[in-house]
C-alpha cells in the first residue's frame, strides 16, 4: 500500500533524546576530512504480522539501515554481516578516483505484533519537535485570538461614538465636519491604476482559498492522504481548475462594480494570470532538472496535460462563472461617487508605506509562523505532515486576524481622508507574504544544506510561487473584509 522505507534516528536536544523515524535514507554522508562517503549497502528489516492463517503475514514495518563499504577492501566481511561497530574509515567507499560501484543489500525479517492498522504510527511521529509544535500552536492561537477581540473591541467603541456623532450633527454644522464622513463622495472611487488587474486578483484570491478550505477538509475527513506520494498535490491542482468559476464570477461582480464594460479582458486575466506564472516558474526549474539529468525532471506529455487541462477545462469554467456574475445584480451602494475627486490631504507617519504594510503583514505572520515551520519541514526534511486539524484552526485564525487588522488601518486611512483603499487593502494583509518568504530564506541558511545553483533555484522558485499564492488569499480577505466594513459605516450615517 505504498509504505515507504523509514529510517531509525535519534533527536537530541538540552541532554535529553528520543527515537524517531525519518523516511528514506541518505545515499552517502560528509565524514571525517571532510570527505565524501557513498552508501552502497542497505541492510532491510522487514516487520512481519501473522494474519490468522497458515503461512499467512503482512508486512507492517520496513526499515533500512544504510552503510558505506568498500567490498574490493574486505569482501569477507560483507558476508559475515556489516555493523558500525566492526566498520573503520579504511573500509568505507568514498567518492574518489572514479570507479565502479557494487552495491548490495541484507535482509532481516522480524515477527511482531503490531498491528496492521497501526502500521504508519512510526512515521507520524517526528523529531522531538512535536511537543513545542503542541504547545506553540496552542500558545499562538491564544495569543491571536485575545488580540483580535482587543482590536475588535476598541473599533466597536470608536465607531459608535463616530456614527453617533456624525448622526446627530446639525446641517449647519456639517462644514466643519473632520474624519471618515468626509470622503463619503469618493469612498467607492474605482481605482485609477491596474483597474482591470484587480479584479482578476481577487477572483484568483478566492479560487485559491475556496481550494484551500476544500483540500483541509478532504485531508481530515481522511479522502486524502500525504502519506500516498502525489496524492495531496493532485487533489490540489484539480481542485483549483474545479474551482475556476468562483474566479470569473467575482472578478465579474467586482469589474461591475467599477462600472466596466471589459468583462472579457477581465475574464481572461482572472483564467490566465495565476496559471501563466505558475507555468513559467515550474518550466524554469523543469528546464534547469534536465540540464543536470535529474529524474525529478517532468516530461513533456505531463506538461502538455496541465496545459490541455487549463484550456478545456479551467478556462471555460472561468467564462462560465464571469457570465454569472455579470448578469447579477448588484445591491445599491449606501452613498453616491461625486464627479470630482476630493483632494487628499498628507497623510500621517503611520500610514506611510514603509510602516502601514510591515505592521499589517507581522501580526496575521505569527499566526502561522509555528505551523510553517512543520509544513516546510514536511516538505523538504522528508517528514510527513499530517494535523490537519490544527492546520485548519490556524487558517481560521488567519483569516480573522488578516480581516481585523485590515479593517484597522482602513479604519485609520479614512479618518486621515485619504479614499483610496481598494489597493491598500490588498497589499496590508497580504504584506505577510513578504514575512513569509523572509522565514524561507532563514529556513535555507538555518535548517537545509543545499549545494548547486539548481537545488536553490527550486526551493527559491517553488518559496516565492507559495508567497505569492498566499498573498493574493490574504491580500482577498483583506479587500473583502474593508469592503463590507465600510459599507456598514457608510449606511448607518444621514448624508445631505
Amino acid at each position: 500500500d505504498g509504505l515507504p522505507v523509514a529510517r531509525a534516528e535519534e533527536w537530541v536536544e538540552g541532554g535529553s533524546s528520543m527515537n524517531y523515524y525519518s523516511r528514506g535514507y541518505p545515499v552517502g554522508f560528509i565524514g571525517k576530512g571532510n570527505r565524501y562517503y557513498l552508501n552502497n549497502h542497505i541492510r532491510l528489516q522487514v516487520a512481519i504480522n501473522p494474519t490468522g492463517e497458515e503461512n499467512s503475514y503482512n508486512v507492517v514495518g520496513f526499515v533500512v539501515e544504510p552503510f558505506s563499504f568498500d567490498h574490493q577492501s574486505n569482501p569477507e566481511l560483507c558476508e559475515k554481516g556489516l555493523n558500525k561497530e566492526t566498520l573503520d574509515y579504511s573500509n568505507l567507499l568514498t567518492f574518489e578516483n572514479p570507479k565502479s560501484v557494487k552495491f548490495s543489500y541484507d535482509v532481516t525479517w522480524e515477527e511482531t505484533n503490531m498491528p496492521w492498522s497501526q502500521r504508519w504510527d512510526i512515521y507520524m511521529h517526528g523529531s522531538g519537535g512535536d511537543q513545542i509544535h503542541w504547545f506553540s500552536i496552542t500558545n499562538s492561537s491564544l495569543i491571536v485570538l485575545f488580540l483580535t477581540a482587543l482590536v475588535a473591541m476598541i473599533m466597536l467603541r470608536a465607531l459608535r461614538s463616530d456614527i453617533a456623532k456624525y448622526n446627530a450633527t446639525d446641517i449647519e454644522d456639517s462644514k466643519d465636519e473632520s474624519g471618515w464622513k468626509l470622503v463619503h463622495g469618493d469612498v467607492f472611487r474605482p481605482p485609477q491604476k491596474l483597474s482591470l488587474l484587480f479584479p482578476a486578483l481577487i477572483g484568483t484570491g478566492i479560487q485559491l482559498l475556496v481550494m484551500i478550505f476544500l483540500v483541509l477538509i478532504f485531508a481530515m475527513m481522511g479522502l486524502v492522504s500525504p502519506a500516498q506520494r502525489g496524492n495531496l498535490l493532485t487533489c490540489t491542482m484539480l481542485l483549483f481548475v474545479l474551482m475556476g468559476s468562483f474566479a470569473g464570477y467575482h472578478a465579474a461582480k467586482i469589474h461591475k462594480v467599477f462600472r466596466g464594460t471589459s468583462w472579457v479582458k477581465v475574464t481572461i486575466l482572472a483564467a490566465a494570470f495565476l496559471p501563466a506564472i505558475c507555468f513559467t516558474v515550474f518550466s524554469i526549474i523543469n528546464i534547469a532538472l534536465s540540464i543536470v539529468g535529474s529524474t525529478a525532471a517532468v516530461p513533456f506529455s505531463a506538461l502538455l496535460t496541465l496545459i490541455l487541462l487549463w484550456l478545456l477545462v479551467q478556462a471555460p469554467l472561468v467564462f462560465l462563472g464571469s457570465y454569472w456574475g455579470f448578469k447579477k445584480e448588484l445591491p445599491e451602494q449606501p452613498v453616491r461617487t461625486n464627479q470630482i475627486p476630493r483632494q487628499i490631504p498628507p497623510q500621517p507617519w503611520f500610514l506611510q508605506p514603509y510602516v502601514a504594510l510591515p505592521f499589517g503583514g507581522i501580526l496575521p505572520f505569527g499566526a502561522i509562523s509555528v505551523e510553517l515551520y512543520f509544513i516546510m519541514t514536511a516538505v523538504w526534511m522528508q517528514q510527513l505532515y499530517y494535523i490537519f486539524s490544527f492546520l485548519f484552526l490556524v487558517m481560521i485564525i488567519l483569516i480573522l486576524t488578516s480581516a481585523e487588522i485590515s479593517i484597522v488601518l482602513c479604519y485609520f486611512q479614512l479618518c486621515a481622508e485619504d479614499h483610496r483603499w481598494w489597493w491598500k487593502s490588498v497589499c496590508w494583509a497580504g504584506s505577510c507574504s513578504g514575512y513569509m518568504f523572509l522565514y524561507s530564506v532563514w529556513y535555507y541558511m538555518q535548517d537545509l544544506d543545499m549545494d548547486g545553483i539548481v537545488p536553490t533555484l527550486l526551493y527559491f522558485g517553488y518559496s516565492g510561487l507559495i508567497s505569492f499564492c498566499f498573498a493574493l488569499i490574504t491580500g482577498t480577505v483583506g479587500f473583502f473584509s474593508c469592503y463590507w466594513f465600510i459599507s456598514k459605516i457608510y449606511g448607518s450615517i444621514k448624508v445631505d
